[in-house]
């Protein structure tokens, strides 16, 4: 090769690595916004979990007091009902 072609051959595979050099950074850009994306996506749907967690608890929660207070009750009328039941047996005898 004769000194002339040399910057130009120099300059041609300059140029090449710095074509494939913008392409893997535009790669990059795009693997970059994609993995950004599905981080969004990941940290909304485990904020959606915990919510639905969140009103599964509540509704167990009041679901527990629920029968506590079903419970309650049936004691209760157990108790005034029985209690109804002996005073009218001992009026009638």
């Amino acid at each position: 090769m004769t000194p002339s072609v040399l910057p130009l051959c120099s300059n041609i595979f300059q140029m090449a690595a710095e074509k494939q050099l913008q392409e893997l950074r535009a790669m990059l850009q795009k693997r970059d916004a994609e993995n950004a994306r599905l981080r969004e996506q990941r940290d909304q749907q485990a904020a959606e979990l915990v919510e639905r967690r969140h009103k599964d608890a509540v509704k167990t929660s009041s679901l527990e007091q629920l029968k506590l207070l079903v419970d309650s009750r049936s004691a209760s009328l157990i108790f005034h009902s029985t209690y109804f039941i002996a005073d009218v047996l001992n009026r009638n005898v």
